[in-house]
Formats: C-alpha cells, structure tokens, sequence
C-alpha cells in the first residue's frame, strides 16, 4: 500500500511510472490462475487498485493545481476551477448590477424627492 503523502512528493514522470507498474501487477493478478489462495489474491486485488487510484487522484490534483496556478490572475478562468456554490448564488447579482439605475429613473429621483411629513398629536 501507498501512502499519498509519499506520492505527492514525487514527480509526475515518476507517478506515471508507478501507474504502469500498478497496472501490470493487476493484470497479472488477473490473469495468474496458479495462486496460492483465493482469499490472498483478492485482497492483493482490492490494494492495487486503490493503489492506482491513489496515483491516479495525486496526478489529478496536481493538474488541477497547475491549472490554478496558470490562471489565478486571469480574467476569466475554466469552468472546473470556479467556485461551486450553488446555483442561485452563482447567478446572484453583483452589488453594483443591483444598485444600478436607469437614466429616467435617476431623473424622476432628483425631480421628486421623497417628501418628509411631520405627524401632529
């Protein structure tokens, strides 16, 4: 078993390395109906694959982190790096969009305040 902490030190030559060799030792567990025990041979199964998706998760992150890094002062970025939230929030308007006023409506602002009213008792 690997830990990810040591995979996420190696480089990603060496990840790919490591993903082809997890992948021939799978396919030879596969395929090697002279084993010992059923019982080992699946086990041995369960870990490799986690195995490979452990590499497999490392080296997405490490993509996803070079994609951040590429446009982290972009203008616009991908889709896949944009803050999730939630739908509402994402199509929410901005403070400036909603404060926002229409050349007529400034006009009848400034030509008709609000009056004030003083209530006698």
């Amino acid at each position: 078993m690997v830990k990810a902490s040591v995979l996420r030190k190696k480089n990603e030559e060496q990840l790919n390395k490591d993903l082809e060799e997890f992948r021939k030792n799978l396919a030879e567990l596969k395929f090697n109906k002279a084993s010992a025990s059923q019982q080992m041979k699946v086990s041995k199964l369960r870990t490799v694959r986690k195995d490979i998706a452990r590499v497999l998760t490392v080296l997405n992150t490490m993509k996803k982190d070079e994609a951040r890094e590429k446009y982290a002062k972009a203008k616009y970025q991908p889709l896949d790096l944009r803050a999730k939230k939630t739908r509402k929030i994402r199509r929410k308007m901005t403070r400036h969009q909603r404060r926002a006023t229409t050349l007529k409506e400034r006009k009848r602002a400034e030509n008709f305040p609000q009056r004030t009213f003083a209530v006698m008792q």
